[in-house]
């Protein structure tokens, strides 16, 4: 913990205190709290070093536990938008590139930003085919690895029937 964010601390920790016994808002309790969390401190060490409206009292490590909570869900939430702000620019960017390339009649640097394109937005269609649960029932019924009996106890009757009818007609 280098010597500049623990002057930057004493300086917040100072200028709260200097409101007297005024009660000092919830979000400058937060900002503190939030900038001793980040250096590694423990609940109880952060509780410790806020000044508390009352002389004499420490904020609770409930209340400091509910500080970082929200902290960490308005952190989560502004690096979702700054992750989704990124995105747009990125593809605002790949769309200006496409325009020039087919200004340019540059073909193979249009393809190239449309693999961008598609990568960015996970358009890409699915490279191999997905075999669903029922598919590998149907494998090991025919592998003769499960029985019948085990199929109808495992997903029912009705379910069973349709599994065991694909087994026995080789449907795929």
């Amino acid at each position: 913990m280098g010597g500049n964010m623990y002057q930057w601390t004493e300086q917040m920790r100072w200028k709260l205190m200097r409101k007297h016994n005024e009660a000092f808002s919830r979000e400058e309790r937060r900002e503190m709290v939030s900038s001793l969390y980040l250096q590694g401190h423990s609940y109880r060490y952060i509780a410790s070093q806020l000044p508390h409206p009352e002389e004499g009292k420490t904020w609770g490590i409930t209340t400091i536990k509910r500080d970082i909570d929200a902290l960490k869900s308005q952190w989560r939430a502004k690096a979702i938008s700054s992750i989704a702000e990124h995105k747009a620019r990125q593809l605002a960017e790949i769309w200006e590139i496409k325009r020039y390339c087919w200004q340019q009649k540059d073909i193979n640097n249009l393809l190239k930003a449309m693999k961008m394109e598609i990568d960015l937005l996970g358009t890409n269609a699915p490279q191999e085919i997905v075999f669903t649960w029922k598919m590998e029932v149907v494998e090991l019924l025919r592998a003769g690895e499960i029985t019948k009996e085990q199929v109808i106890i495992d997903v029912g009757e009705e379910t069973a029937k349709e599994i065991i009818t694909m087994a026995e007609h080789g449907i795929l």
